[in-house]
């Protein structure tokens, strides 16, 4: 087996780290700790052809998908973009 790391063997925390050295966010930015299920950017799409939700970065754009918005994982890191969510009776 070769040593060169692959893709898999890389921390996802480590990754998100270098995305915000890249964007300019301070290391005791607001976004520190937070995922992106906490974001007000967040945004649930049902999708067409099943009965599930996709969640999609309202900030953050993508080539790869239809509506032109970045699909996102709720227990990711949070970008450097990120924005708390106002508590309503309704998230409560």
């Amino acid at each position: 087996m070769s040593d060169t790391p692959t893709l898999f063997d890389h921390d996802p925390a480590a990754i998100y780290e270098e995305y915000d050295k890249r964007c300019g966010a301070p290391a005791n930015a607001p976004h520190v700790g937070h995922t992106c299920r906490e974001c007000a950017n967040r945004q649930r799409w049902q999708a067409d052809h099943a009965n599930t939700i996709q969640q999609y970065c309202g900030v953050r754009r993508s080539n790869r998908t239809r509506n032109g918005l970045l699909k996102i994982k709720c227990n990711q890191a949070a970008c450097c973009l990120f924005q708390a969510e106002e508590k309503t009776k309704e998230n409560e």
